[in-house]
Parts: C-alpha cells; sequence; structure tokens
C-alpha cells in the first residue's frame, strides 16, 4: 500500500487587509521552499514583515527576501549552530548592555521538542 502523506498548503497572507494573496499547494513539506521562492518571484513584499518557519532558513530564500526590500521573522533552530551562534550573539550584546526589559517569556515542552520564546523591549 502506498503511503499518503498530507497535502502541504503555502499561503500569503495580508494581515492589514485580511487577504489571501497567494495560496499554493505541495506534494510534500519539501516543496514549501520552491513554493514560497515563487510567491516571492510574483508578489510585491517591499517594506512588509514576512514571518516563515525554519524550513526556509536558508540563504537562496533570506536573500530574496533581502532583494525584494522586505524584513523577515525566521525561526533558527539548532541543526544550524554557526548561525544560531551569530544570532544568539548579536542579541546577547544588547542583553547584556542591560536597556531591554523582557516583557513576556514562554517555555514550551512538545512533540519532542522544548520551544523558549522571549519578547523584550
Amino acid at each position: 500500500m502506498e503511503k499518503k502523506t498530507a497535502l502541504q498548503l503555502v499561503t500569503a497572507y495580508d494581515t492589514e487587509r485580511g487577504l489571501v494573496l497567494s495560496q499554493q499547494s505541495t506534494e510534500n513539506k519539501n516543496g514549501e521552499i520552491s513554493v514560497v521562492r515563487q510567491m516571492l518571484d510574483v508578489i510585491n513584499v517591499k517594506d512588509s514583515v514576512i514571518t516563515v518557519d525554519a524550513l526556509h532558513c536558508q540563504r537562496d530564500t533570506l536573500e530574496k527576501i533581502a532583494e525584494k526590500k522586505a524584513h523577515v521573522v525566521v525561526q533558527v533552530k539548532n541543526n544550524q549552530p554557526k548561525l544560531r551562534a551569530a544570532v544568539v550573539e548579536q542579541f546577547q550584546a544588547v542583553f547584556d548592555a542591560g536597556k531591554e526589559k523582557i516583557v513576556t517569556e514562554i517555555k514550551e515542552k512538545h512533540h519532542g521538542r522544548s520551544e523558549e520564546r522571549y519578547v523584550a523591549l
């Protein structure tokens, strides 16, 4: 029996206007990478904030977002140790300066993973 995988949907959503700008399906999770890059080719994202998960924390995708003059929020996981260390170092310099105030801190464990999120001003 052939194993079926769930259909993956990639959606470009304008939160300000409540509009779906584009939605495309892909057969597997890896197909999301090319779908996101295709969407970036056709949607004007200049000055927008784009949020993507760790799957899209790849040089080609992030460079494309930068070329389109958009901002990005992306998750960096431990499987990219050099990048994660650089991000931690960059933020640690701000934290060490003592100017931040942590507004909220969330620590969760689910799906076999531990996640920590901090919002600081």
